[in-house]
Parts: structure tokens; C-alpha cells; sequence
């Protein structure tokens, strides 16, 4: 899938920019809207899977669900992989299974 690819590509560059971009995505992803957001949990999966674990239940609990969708769809199209709850399960499940 080239946009897989091209994800992955991505991914490669922020990493070689490291810090400071992954900064900025986890301020996007704790300050921004949701749409925009939601756009940074790809790319974050990958680079901090941690600050995503910790920011992202509490800002999908402040956003619709439209968002959630987007959100959970996004570490399949970069190769990461969502944060696992304290209890093992995915975040994408957690919020519509506890």
C-alpha cells in the first residue's frame, strides 16, 4: 500500500528531526482541536507511544465520536500501533467495552 509506505517514510523524517517535532505533536494532541488532533496519534504511536497513552484517554473522552473513528484508524495507516490499557486492551476498545 503506497500510503502505508509513505507513512512509514514520514515517520522516518520526523524521527531524524526527533524532539522537536515529536514536541509539537504532543502539544497538538494535548491542546488542539480534535480534528486536528486526531491527525498526530499516527505518527505519535511511533514516536511516543507513552505521552499517547496517557494524553489520549482524556482528550477522547472530550471529543465526538466522528473523531474517535478517525483516531483509531490512524496507527494502521503509519505502522504504529495504539497504547494498551492497564488492563491489556487496546484503547480502541477500552472506551466502548469497560
Amino acid at each position: 500500500m503506497v500510503f502505508r509506505e509513505d507513512c512509514e517514510l514520514l515517520g522516518e523524517i520526523v524521527r531524524t528531526l526527533a524532539k522537536k517535532a515529536t514536541n509539537r505533536l504532543i502539544e497538538t494532541l494535548q491542546t488542539a482541536p480534535a480534528s486536528e488532533a486526531a491527525e498526530t496519534v499516527g505518527l505519535l504511536t511511533q514516536l511516543a507511544p507513552d505521552a499517547v497513552a496517557k494524553i489520549l484517554p482524556v482528550r477522547l473522552s472530550q471529543w465526538p465520536r466522528g473523531a474517535h473513528d478517525r483516531t483509531v484508524r490512524q496507527p494502521f495507516f503509519s505502522a504504529g500501533e495504539l497504547p494498551r490499557t492497564t488492563a491489556g486492551r487496546s484503547l480502541r476498545f477500552s472506551r466502548f467495552h469497560d
